[in-house]
């Protein structure tokens, strides 16, 4: 997607988009970033006073999630040592 286009669709100036990598992704994810970045505000209140009413007024964030995509995911469950495992057998084997 190009800027030029977000530009028009949203009705935002094209020096306030940009669309880069994500860090640790492929070329299939790419952050969108819109405006300047307020260090000392919330996601939600940017978004409400900043963003929505350019790009989509009337438009609620219900959730933000802070954090590198993908990495909210557990890591699978590990079985523990040959030593450490009972067994199950009937027999007690």
């Amino acid at each position: 997607m190009f800027i030029r286009n977000l530009s028009a669709l949203m009705d935002v100036p094209e020096d306030l988009i940009d669309i880069g990598p994500v860090p640790g992704r492929g070329a299939g994810v790419r952050r969108l970033t819109i405006g300047t970045p307020d260090l000392h505000s919330d996601p939600a209140t940017v978004w409400a006073q900043r963003i929505a009413p350019l790009a989509m007024p009337g438009a609620v964030l219900t959730s933000v999630r802070i954090g590198r995509p993908g990495a909210a995911h557990t890591a699978p469950r590990r079985r523990p040592p040959r030593e450490h495992r009972r067994s199950h057998h009937p027999r007690g084997r």
